[in-house]
């Protein structure tokens, strides 16, 4: 039951958060200036917007990862990358709760995804310069 709840809240948190912060970008006709933003939901937004960047980034250094592994191992780091994942995403949830009923907590999770996503991008990309001297 404990896994239910806790898995719904993440798929809430992921699905909400982009929902209440896309009207105060989309208002306004024009690109937020993410380093001038006061407002929570510009801040929400904004945050929203560097995890993306991280997470492509990760998605890259995967990708280019991935291929230098043979079969097996490729298999191996698609196992560990998918744990990586529900542990990154769990420790957010864990991290914010306490703002999870506030405006705040769409920030304070998305800068979360975005601290653990550029840590793993920068072990992978360690382990592409070990594979690719």
């Amino acid at each position: 039951m404990i896994r239910i709840l806790l898995a719904a809240a993440v798929l809430c948190t992921l699905g909400a958060a982009p929902a209440f912060a896309a009207p105060a970008a989309a208002q306004k006709d024009q690109p937020l200036d993410c380093k001038n933003a006061v407002d929570q939901v510009n801040l929400n937004v904004c945050a929203w917007g560097v995890f993306q960047h991280e997470d492509d980034r990760l998605n890259q250094v995967y990708g280019a990862y991935r291929q230098t592994l043979a079969p097996d191992e490729r298999a191996s780091l698609t196992t560990a990358q998918k744990a990586w994942l529900t542990f990154r995403d769990a420790e957010c949830h864990f991290e914010t709760l306490e703002h999870f009923d506030r405006l705040i907590h769409a920030m304070e999770y998305a800068d979360c995804l975005s601290e653990l996503t550029q840590q793993r991008r920068k072990r992978l990309e360690s382990l592409l310069k070990t594979a690719n001297p």
